[in-house]
């Protein structure tokens, strides 16, 4: 029987898309767990939240539980929802500055961490195509 590369291709792709999900489920858990576990005492625990910023943190919320449905059912499109809530995270972490919710450089973790796993969604999808 003749192999041709491919059909050695479609047998790889669906393998790919799992190894890609598990990866970004796993850095995501990290990440979180990580920013939660480290994450500095606001400035002012006290102080207002302006509405575009609560909007954003539960769209933010939101999408990790449709990305977290997608990636548990093996979906292609948990890649994309994983991407925009990685460019959510990294909005949240400009709103961290923006409204001096935290004091020092704090904003930048979560910006480098956020901005991390975009690319990783990205090169999921990318790398996971059918």
């Amino acid at each position: 029987m003749v192999v041709t590369e491919e059909r050695l291709n479609e047998t790889r792709r669906p393998d790919g898309q799992r190894t890609w999900t598990r990866r970004l489920a796993v850095s995501w858990a990290a990440a979180i767990v990580g920013l939660i576990a480290f994450e500095p005492v606001p400035t002012n625990a006290n102080a207002p939240e302006p509405m575009w910023a609560t909007v954003a943190a539960v769209a933010f919320l939101g999408s990790l539980a449709i990305m977290s449905v997608g990636f548990a059912k093996q979906h292609r499109w948990a890649f994309t929802v994983s991407g925009g809530a990685g460019v959510l995270g990294m909005f949240l972490a400009w709103a961290c500055l923006a409204t001096g919710h935290h004091l020092g450089a704090w904003w930048m973790i979560e910006l480098v961490a956020f901005g991390a796993l975009t690319a990783l969604s990205i090169t999921a999808a990318e790398r996971s195509k059918s």
